[in-house]
């Protein structure tokens, strides 16, 4: 997926670059997005459904594990797996979680980001904002 040296590259050369190197697995997102809009047996989710709050991960969590197993786990089955979850809620104590590292961006390397996508090309670039027409992001 992402070049090894990714953590190296500069904005203007990471994000045209990962923006081609994640084409296809962008692409089966949204095909998984669409299925779930048709069908019971997919179930698609945002990543900001987990990230904006830890209710909100909870929550989700809850649904995830509700489509996935249904009443073929006990309550209190369901209820470890959400509390096992947690630790890896990216709003609760970063210490605590399974990759006990930092994820987030400061302000200048997002805007840095941003004027990057300004370099993918034209053609992806299309079809990513299409994809977010779509999917409700524009």
């Amino acid at each position: 997926m992402a070049p090894l040296d990714i953590m190296n590259l500069s904005a203007a050369e990471g994000v045209p670059l990962i923006a081609f190197t994640m084409e296809k697995v962008i692409d089966d997102m949204v095909r998984s997005y669409n299925m779930s809009l048709t069908g019971d047996d997919v179930y698609a989710t945002k990543f900001e459904n987990f990230t904006n709050s830890s209710d909100g991960f909870d929550s989700e969590i809850a649904r995830v594990y509700d489509f996935m197993f249904g009443d073929l786990i006990s309550p209190a089955e369901r209820e470890a797996i959400i509390v096992e979850a947690r630790n890896e809620d990216l709003n609760r104590d970063a210490s605590q979680s399974y990759s006990g590292s930092d994820h987030h961006s400061d302000n200048s390397d997002m805007e840095e980001a941003l004027a990057a996508t300004r370099l993918i090309n034209a053609t992806l670039l299309a079809k990513y904002e299409g994809y977010q027409r779509l999917m409700g992001y524009a």
